[in-house]
């Protein structure tokens, strides 16, 4: 999305005037080429460019704009809330540069900072769908997910098309519980990008959630044959496979090769997690006690920390997932 923006910026950009001729044509020079670097992914060179603009007509908002759109290419937040910050002083209805300052302070986790530039930005432009759309990650993020659906509702008014809307709408409605209203908009996002993966791994939660296992599989497989190297279907269909309610579903050996695949793919602690309940359903508890106590290091202080404590005790015990649950 950063990318898109940042062309759509660059074309008929106009340069502020009342500047020396000779400073106006040379800054002018080396913001092209900021942007011609940027657009090829070469984001150093860029803000170096972009830099030796500034100094010499340090009065544009744009050279400031696109310069904090490398940093944050860069995940350099701090350095580009600085550069957003300034072409807001210099153009204070400067939306777009609100709503990536937004995105910055999402990155930061400072989510309260993010609302309010995304407010800003719309309202100095109403009709602008992507703004309603990260605002509303941002109100999912803090855990107010009326306040994210309605903003997901209003980006879909504003552009039927949006795909990454219906999507994270639909993840909003998974989290208060609404299985069928979540599937209904993951559908509606793989009908307009069939081959959104990610849509297709959402759905198979959603499925699992409802107890539709076929269904589950079969999205997390569409998953992985449009997307082999994304990890989380093959942790999803590790996770079915190893912790099912319903047991003709358990399958330990199948669970371990897909949780292996998930840990190569994306060593987590999610993900080592899975492959500790899969070794624990295969009947391999000390492999499954030493990959949970994997998985609670690499939590850190996650929220998880408890239950992954709690786990490798179960393991221990020589319990299954499935039987610690169903004794519980």
């Amino acid at each position: 999305m950063v990318r898109r923006v940042l062309v759509a910026v660059l074309i008929g950009l106009i340069f502020a005037k009342g500047c020396l001729a000779g400073n106006y044509e040379e800054s002018k020079t080396f913001f092209h080429q900021g942007n011609m670097q940027a657009l090829k992914g070469e984001y150093d060179q860029a803000i170096a460019d972009f830099t030796r603009a500034a100094e010499l007509l340090s009065t544009e908002p744009n050279i400031y704009y696109n310069r904090g759109s490398a940093w944050l290419k860069k995940d350099q937040y701090d350095h580009a809330i600085t550069d957003y910050t300034r072409a807001i002083e210099l153009k204070p209805d400067f939306a777009l540069a609100y709503q990536k300052r937004g995105l910055s302070w999402r990155n930061k986790n400072q989510y309260d900072n993010a609302i309010a530039d995304y407010s800003r930005a719309i309202e100095f432009m109403p009709e602008f769908a992507e703004a309603y759309l990260e605002r509303g990650l941002s109100w999912r993020y803090k855990g107010r997910y009326d306040k994210s659906i309605a903003d997901y509702s209003r980006a879909i008014e504003l552009k039927p098309d949006f795909a990454l809307a219906y999507k994270e709408r639909g993840l909003s409605w998974r989290y208060k519980g609404h299985y069928k209203k979540a599937i209904d908009d993951y559908t509606r996002a793989i009908e307009l990008k069939p081959d959104y993966a990610m849509a297709y791994q959402k759905r198979g939660l959603s499925w699992r959630n409802m107890g539709q296992y076929d269904k589950s599989i079969a999205d997390y497989a569409r998953a992985i044959e449009l997307m082999p190297n994304f990890a989380k279907p093959y942790n999803g269909c590790a996770w079915l496979w190893a912790t099912c309610k319903d047991p003709a579903y358990r399958n330990g050996p199948k669970a371990i090769q897909y949780a292996l695949k998930a840990v190569e793919l994306d060593k987590t602690a999610s993900h080592l997690d899975t492959l500790a309940a899969a070794y624990a359903e295969a009947g391999n508890f000390a492999m499954a006690v030493r990959t949970e106590q994997q998985a609670l290091k690499a939590c850190g202080s996650c929220s998880s920390r408890k239950n992954y404590r709690r786990l490798v005790g179960v393991y221990r015990s020589g319990q299954t997932y499935a039987e610690h649950r169903a004794g519980n």
